[in-house]
């Protein structure tokens, strides 16, 4: 913007040079609305690939004239939600990763050692614990529904992976989890952190409160 390139035409450099089908589509999208007469804040929202965060504080910077100074300070605030959700993702990836390796070692100790050790009690005339006998049995049971068990948890991951490929159903998905945990003290310091955020934005887009 700075250089004085009309939106429209970075827009369509952006087009020719994305490689995503998806995001091709809706660049595309925004450039006809452009070329159409559109402003570039209702060409965005028209692609639907854009926060109402995002459009709202383009459109200010549209009415006031400060559209750089809007973009620049935009560019910040992503760049920091974008390093604040690869720290927590890194935060929670290896407690998850433990988690996984804890389950499939207690799955392996259910089902393979278990029925070992109470073969070998047969055998000495001796039993289980009925505590470890329960244990056994549940790994029994895993094992006979294994195939089913392992098809819920990958139709799981597959609807996950189609949520987070579709722009919209991230969002939806996103707001109903800021809705559902709306209460606890986790989002409210969240919902602080980016409030704050989005005045330090406002106030550094040069716009007059």
């Amino acid at each position: 913007l700075k250089s004085g390139i009309p939106v429209n035409e970075i827009i369509y450099m952006l087009y020719e040079g994305e490689a995503d089908k998806r995001r091709k589509e809706q660049l595309l999208t925004i450039y006809n609305s452009l070329e159409g007469g559109d402003t570039l804040t209702k060409s965005l929202i028209e692609s639907g690939a854009f926060h109402v965060h995002l459009t709202d504080m383009i459109s200010i910077g549209e009415r006031t004239g400060n559209s750089d100074k809007v973009f620049l300070a935009l560019s910040e605030f992503y760049n920091g939600k974008k390093d604040t959700k690869a720290t927590l993702k890194s935060a929670f990836t290896y407690p998850i990763i433990i988690a996984v390796m804890l389950l499939i070692v207690l799955f392996v100790l259910l089902s393979q050692v278990l029925p070992i050790f109470n073969e070998t009690f047969k055998n000495l005339g001796l039993s289980m614990s009925p505590f470890a006998t329960s244990m056994m049995n549940l790994g029994v049971g895993i094992t006979k529904y294994f195939l089913i068990i392992l098809a819920v948890i990958l139709a799981v991951f597959v609807i996950g992976f189609l949520i987070y490929a579709n722009d919209k159903m991230r969002v939806k998905l996103s707001d109903f989890f800021e809705n559902v945990f709306s209460g606890s003290s986790i989002s409210k310091k969240f919902a602080t952190y980016n409030f704050a955020s989005s005045l330090q934005l406002v106030l550094s887009s040069g716009i007059d409160m």
